[in-house]
C-alpha cells in the first residue's frame, strides 16, 4: 500500500486498486494533490456489491443449468419422434407424457424465478393491507386438496389465536404456500402436516423424509437441493425456500428449522 502511495507522489499519477481484509472487500482510489507531495486517498466498501455481483452470476448459472435438463429432455424426445426412431403407440405415448411433465417442470422455475423478483422490487410499490393467517392458510390448503388426497395425508389445524399481518398479499401467499408445498411434497404417504397459529407465530409441521442436519444451512440457497433426484421427481424447483426467506427478511420476521431424517421438519415463522 505504501508503495502505490509513494509511486503516485512521484508520478503524480493518479491509481486504483482493490484491496480486501477481514472476509471485507475495498475499492482503494489514491489521487495526487497537484504541485504537493500529498495524496488523497478514497475508500469505499464494495463487499455488498461484490456478494451481490456473486450472487447474480451463480443465479444465472444455476437457472441457465436448470432450465437446460428439461429442454434437452423435450428436444430430445421430440427429434425421436420427428425422425421415427419411437413408432410404437405406447412409446409415443410414454415419450409424451415425459414432455408435457418436463415442459411443467420449466415453466415451474420461469414462474418461481418470477416471484422472486417481484421480492426484490421496493417493498414501498407494494400495497400492504391487514390479512389473516388462518384464512390465508385454509385458502391456500384447499389448493392443495388433489395432492392431500393422493399422499392421504391428515391435516391439523391448531388455531389458538388467529392474527392478522400487514403483508402484501402475494408476499403472504408465497411464503405459506411453499411451506406447505414442501410438507406435502415431502411427506410420506399417509403421514400428517400440522399448522399451529398463535399469535406472532405460524408453525408447520410434517411427518415427511426430514433434512440431515449437515444440510439445514443450505437449505435456503437458491436452486439447492437435498436430494437432487428425489426433487427432480416430485417437481421441486429449488427456489421454494428461496422465496420464503426472501419473504421473511423483507418484512423483518424469523424463521427458524428443526429437522431429523426421517422423522419430519418443523418450520417457525413469526
Amino acid at each position: 500500500f505504501s508503495l502505490k502511495v509513494q509511486n503516485v507522489i512521484n508520478h503524480h499519477i493518479e491509481e486504483s486498486f482493490v484491496y480486501q481484509d477481514n472476509g471485507r472487500t475495498y475499492r482503494i482510489i489514491l489521487t495526487p494533490i497537484s504541485h504537493q507531495n500529498e495524496t488523497l486517498i478514497f475508500i469505499y466498501d464494495i463487499t455488498k456489491e461484490i456478494q451481490l455481483n456473486q450472487m447474480k452470476e451463480d443465479f444465472f448459472s444455476n437457472a441457465s443449468h436448470e432450465l437446460k435438463s428439461p429442454l434437452t429432455t423435450i428436444l430430445g424426445y421430440l427429434q425421436m419422434i420427428e425422425e421415427g426412431i419411437l413408432t410404437e403407440k405406447s412409446d409415443i405415448e410414454d415419450a409424451f407424457f415425459r414432455i408435457t411433465k418436463e415442459a411443467k417442470r420449466m415453466n415451474s422455475i420461469i414462474s418461481e424465478m418470477l416471484n422472486l423478483a417481484s421480492l426484490e422490487v421496493n417493498q414501498n410499490e407494494k400495497t400492504i393491507t391487514d390479512l389473516s393467517i388462518f384464512e390465508t392458510t385454509q385458502d391456500i390448503l384447499s389448493s392443495f386438496k388433489r395432492d392431500i388426497k393422493q399422499k392421504e395425508l391428515k391435516i391439523e389445524i391448531e388455531n389458538k389465536d388467529d392474527f392478522k399481518v400487514k403483508m402484501h398479499a402475494m408476499d403472504l401467499y408465497h411464503l405459506i404456500s411453499n411451506l406447505v408445498s414442501n410438507a406435502i411434497k415431502y411427506n410420506q404417504q399417509k403421514g400428517k402436516v400440522k399448522i399451529t397459529i398463535q399469535k406472532p407465530f405460524f408453525v408447520i409441521s410434517d411427518t415427511g423424509i426430514g433434512i440431515p442436519y449437515s444440510e439445514q444451512s443450505r437449505i435456503f440457497e437458491r436452486f439447492y437441493r437435498v436430494d437432487k433426484a428425489k426433487s427432480k421427481e416430485l417437481g421441486g424447483t429449488g427456489l421454494g425456500l428461496a422465496i420464503v426467506k426472501h419473504v421473511v427478511n423483507n418484512y423483518d420476521l424469523t424463521i427458524e428449522l428443526q429437522s431429523k431424517e426421517k422423522e419430519g421438519t418443523t418450520f417457525k415463522v413469526g
